[in-house]
């Protein structure tokens, strides 16, 4: 073999393994409650079939949630059903990172505007039939995650939408995909790709296609939308929205959109057929 052909073979990084160490403790079954602060992993692949409540619920503050890219997957989360993947309500300084969520009615759900300070990065949350991620609280970051295949499975009169990522108070959103979300009925529901609530945030870098709605803000004065790629079928589909004027949308990219933008202050956007 030739010495420039070894010498690279040997330069190569080698693939890096589960690490471990910073462990307080493991997640072995489902479901679990996490009642201590610390870092929890996972070191395998979880699946439970509850019909109701949460397969992982975070009950205290300063938690991290690292799966080491295992699956956390739910069974029973089609018609009648409604249990939650992740969960922690009115907490502080959550982290949920390298998880694989699908199968429930909420892949994650960190609610309650007396929490926040949560970072959610590095995720994929599949199959679920409701939301994707939801993540409230000020301070907080949602990065680097896929969000796929949401909706379909829910029935009236639950609700009729879908929605990829949900965030309300001062949450940024930067650098993920959402694709492919779906209501339970076109006729009657609506999909959203990325719906914000009351935030002053930046929303940047974002993929979102497969829905009626790109980006929507609501109750937000302040926001930026900026560098996201909004591909959507043209029609009644709308691109961007934002709830005032002093919302701001830059230097997007907008496809097939029926609708491009709404309210938003626009700079430099590209509007394509």
């Amino acid at each position: 073999m030739p010495l420039a052909l070894l010498l690279l073979m040997a330069a190569a990084p080698a693939r890096a393994a589960h690490s471990y160490d910073n462990c307080t403790g493991f997640i072995d079954s489902l479901p679990v409650t996490i009642t201590t602060q610390g870092t929890w992993c996972l070191r395998k692949d979880l699946s439970t079939s509850i019909k109701y409540g949460v397969a992982v619920q975070l009950a205290t503050n300063n938690v991290t949630l690292d799966c080491n890219d295992f699956k956390i997957a739910g069974s029973a989360a089609f018609i009648d059903y409604v249990p939650d993947g992740i969960q922690a309500q009115d907490r502080l300084n959550i982290t949920v990172r390298n998880c694989r969520v699908e199968g429930f009615t909420r892949g994650l759900s960190l609610a309650g505007a007396a929490g926040g300070g949560h970072v959610v990065e590095d995720n994929r949350f599949t199959a679920n039939t409701f939301v994707g991620m939801l993540v409230e609280g000020d301070g907080s970051v949602v990065r680097r995650n896929f969000v796929g295949g949401t909706g379909r499975s829910m029935t009236p009169p639950y609700d009729t939408h879908a929605y990829g990522i949900v965030t309300a108070q001062d949450v940024d959103i930067v650098d993920n995909e959402v694709s492919g979300v779906q209501p339970y009925q076109w006729s009657t529901g609506n999909a959203f790709g990325i719906v914000t609530r009351g935030s002053s945030a930046t929303v940047a870098r974002n993929r979102i296609s497969g829905a009626h709605y790109g980006i929507s803000d609501s109750e937000s004065t302040r926001i930026v939308i900026r560098e996201n790629e909004v591909l959507l079928s043209g029609g009644s589909d709308t691109g961007i929205t934002c709830a005032s004027p002093l919302g701001r949308a830059e230097r997007n990219v907008i496809v097939r959109a029926g609708t491009p933008l709404v309210t938003c202050s626009s700079l430099g956007n590209d509007v394509l057929p």
